[in-house]
């Protein structure tokens, strides 16, 4: 899972937490991959927390891969913590998904982007998952689900828009093709287009 993060406030502080939200969400797993090696910044939120790397180690993490394939579903509004790292504000009159996650398709576009500016040897990307869940309701047999239809339109769009700038995009996999059991709320979420 990838994640957007935007600071709450334009303060210095919480642009450095969205920093280090980007960070530890996103380039703690893509860093090692594309450039061999972990994010310095990832290790100001956890002093003396790195990694025993050993000889040879991040050569074969960072071996050229065929594809990367990313799940995408929403943004994150942090503020800094007063400790050095960051904590969700989350945003008032926004859209959000029956999960309460922000509905925030430029997200997935600047995501992609970002990606292939950083990343030299960026393989074609699929969108393994992106979608929602959604309050759907059966009305006269047939299910009315105009928040899901615009949640795909709009992350469709910023993925063409990821395209037109540059970004190799292969394929994009809507999240789910049925309702399926959630980790945490079994079937009382509704993911599935059908």
């Amino acid at each position: 899972n990838v994640g957007a993060f935007t600071p709450a406030t334009p303060t210095a502080a919480d642009v450095n937490a969205a920093h280090l939200g980007h960070t530890f969400h996103n380039q703690w797993v893509l860093d090692p991959l594309f450039d061999a090696r972990y994010p310095a910044d990832l290790f100001r939120l956890w002093p003396g927390a790195e990694p025993l790397v050993l000889d040879g180690d991040m050569e074969t993490i960072a071996r050229p891969l065929d594809f990367l394939g990313i799940n995408y579903y929403f943004r994150t509004s942090v503020r800094a913590d007063g400790h050095g790292g960051f904590a969700d504000a989350p945003l008032e009159g926004v859209e959000r998904t029956q999960m309460g996650w922000e509905v925030y398709p430029d997200g997935l576009r600047d995501l992609l982007i970002d990606f292939k500016r950083r990343y030299e040897r960026l393989p074609p990307i699929y969108i393994t998952e992106n979608g929602m869940a959604s309050d759907d309701r059966v009305e006269n047999g047939r299910v009315h689900d105009t928040q899901r239809i615009r949640y795909l339109e709009r992350h469709l769009n910023a993925v063409d828009e990821a395209i037109r700038a540059g970004v190799q995009v292969d394929g994009y996999f809507v999240w789910s093709l049925m309702d399926n059991f959630e980790w945490a709320s079994g079937y009382s979420k509704r993911f599935g287009i059908v």
